[in-house]
């Protein structure tokens, strides 16, 4: 069986989501609070095989107990048992996942059931098969959704290793054997067997017990004795479990019991079950991510389905971009995005090299390492200031490599990203691509006057500061190198980089040469560039510099994003 469509409203995080599903190994990514490891929640109690799941109100949306959750789960690959008249066959319904939902199956159409789970403000799940051509509904048993084989590894794999009602061993051990009837009959014969009473001490004090009894009234119809009590020695299934020899195995480390959760789930596929994996990096080391990653891929080709979580950039670069699905949520509307249009690869490339960028909830593309460091320098600046920096607002800064810069940006642009693009503005024939930029709604942060970063540094920071940024070029080269490459555009200047004095000449060409010569075209030297400037931010307030870091601050900010600036 395998989930073709989820419709989820007013479940926690989630007011409105309505996806078809693609694909059998699903991914979801995106940054914190999209609402991905609550999706899972939901396609986990719309299908699990417990009876008494218990609902709060804080599984409410905004917690508003007047608006029912709806959790709908279309299943399709059915097995004969489920649609035969004498359970939902009179519910089926038709898919068709070009075009819609079918109540009356229509040909072409795949068969499918659609589960309801619904829970009103008395706090009461009700599971339902339904269909809208239908004015009846009917309840589905928690039997016929063990049948479904769903299963749900969080963090915590521990419960998997027994035979818990609802973890990976009893859904695929089935109905095969009766555990609750075998441990019952267990736990009477050990009462049976082991005489406590016997015990001198225990003894002494029911001999005790029962003379203060009598002295009460209280008079035995047989023999006041010390027996073991069978309600309140409660073994059950959950009790046999998986052990490394006398040892077991929820003793083991994490890393181990996590290993063994998703070999179990691996189990469970070749069964054609349905399994929820959160955090799959949980415990694992990156090289046991690749294999557990590649394993399980490989059980997906043929009956089961998969839907994981992942916050790992590991994680991404070992998976397919067709893997993966983008959730966002807006105002508790949630919405999944594929990445449907890879023919060139570039997705693909994009996603391996820049995996921190997929996580984050929006992306700066800046044009060269030189922007990446100065941005990453002055983010320490404003740390230190007591402010947020960039990665607590949710944003990454990728590399976008020159000219292909602009590309990335539409890319991210696409996956509904929000986007800045930062670069030189040294050459006319960017200002169409960047006007393309513009007309897609990314911000395009630029420097005026065809100006490129060294020329904008140089041109607008205090002499002072242009001391500090010639030192950096020299302990990275040399004194006599610095000198010459200089003396070369400005004949009449010294070597001696010491000697210099402020004037626009020197200015324009100490910022030509750092340009050409690509003094700072590194991030770990951007880094120390962006400390130096910004020292003197409160100089530059008025210069196009200072605009420039205002506008890339100001965007930086949730919910203050400027307008594109050239």
């Amino acid at each position: 069986m395998k989930i073709k469509h989820i419709a989820i409203k007013n479940f926690r995080g989630i007011k409105e989501l309505d996806w078809k599903v693609t694909g059998d190994f699903i991914c979801f990514i995106g940054a914190g609070d999209s609402t991905k490891s609550t999706i899972l929640d939901a396609i986990e109690c719309a299908l699990t095989p417990r009876w008494n799941y218990v609902f709060e109100d804080t599984d409410f949306f905004s917690l508003d107990v007047t608006q029912s959750i709806c959790i709908n789960v279309t299943i399709g690959q059915l097995p004969d048992v489920l649609v035969s008249e004498m359970k939902y066959g009179l519910f089926l319904r038709g898919w068709n996942p070009q075009s819609s939902m079918h109540d009356e199956p229509e040909d072409g159409d795949e068969l499918v059931i659609t589960i309801s789970l619904q829970v009103a403000k008395d706090l009461e799940p009700k599971w339902l098969v339904v269909n809208n051509r239908l004015q009846d509904e009917k309840k589905l048993s928690s039997t016929d959704r063990a049948m479904i084989g769903v299963s749900r590894l969080g963090s915590y794999s521990s419960r998997h290793l027994s035979w818990a009602s609802g973890s990976v061993l009893s859904t695929m051990t089935g109905e095969e054997i009766k555990l609750n009837e075998i441990m019952a009959e267990t736990v009477r014969k050990i009462r049976n067997e082991i005489s406590v009473h016997s015990l001198e001490e225990i003894a002494k004090v029911v001999d005790q017990a029962k003379k203060l009894g009598e002295s009460f009234g209280v008079i035995a119809k047989n023999e006041i004795k010390a027996h073991l009590d069978i309600k309140k020695l409660s073994v059950k299934e959950s009790g046999v479990s998986l052990h490394d020899g006398n040892v077991p195995l929820r003793l083991s480390g994490s890393g181990t019991q996590r290993l063994m959760g998703l070999a179990l789930q691996m189990g469970l596929q070749g069964k054609g079950g349905i399994s929820l994996i959160d955090e799959i990096e949980y415990g694992l080391e990156p090289h046991r991510i690749f294999q557990v990653l590649s394993l399980l891929r490989s059980k997906t080709d043929t009956k089961g389905q998969i839907f994981l979580t992942t916050h790992s950039p590991c994680v991404l670069q070992e998976l397919n971009v067709d893997n993966l699905k983008i959730v966002f949520s807006s105002n508790g509307v949630t919405t999944i995005k594929d990445i449907t249009d890879d023919s060139d690869g570039n997705f693909q490339k994009l996603m391996r090299n820049n995996p921190f960028a997929f996580l984050a909830k929006r992306v700066v593309v800046c044009e060269g390492k030189t922007e990446i460091g100065l941005l990453r320098g002055l983010d320490k600046y404003w740390q230190s200031k007591g402010e947020m920096g960039i990665w607590s607002y949710g944003v990454v800064t990728v590399h976008g490599g020159g000219d292909s810069s602009f590309e990335m940006a539409k890319r991210f642009h696409k996956l509904k990203y929000q986007v800045a693009w930062w670069g030189d503005s040294d050459l006319q024939t960017t200002d169409k691509k960047k006007k393309e930029l513009k007309d897609l709604g990314i911000t395009v942060i630029d420097w005026d006057n065809s100006a490129n970063t060294e020329d904008r540094l140089f041109a607008d920071i205090p002499w002072q500061g242009v001391v500090e940024l010639v030192k950096h070029a020299v302990e990275l080269y040399s004194e006599q190198s610095i000198g010459n490459q200089v003396k070369g555009m400005y004949p009449n200047i010294s070597i001696i980089t010491t000697e210099w004095s402020d004037s626009p000449a020197i200015r324009n060409a100490i910022g030509k040469v750092a340009h050409k010569k690509a003094w700072y075209k590194d991030i770990t030297r951007g880094e120390v560039v962006g400390d130096i400037v910004s020292r003197y931010l409160n100089d530059i307030t008025n210069t196009d510099l200072g605009i420039k870091i205002s506008i890339i601050r100001k965007w930086i900010e949730p919910d203050e994003h400027c307008e594109a600036s050239s």
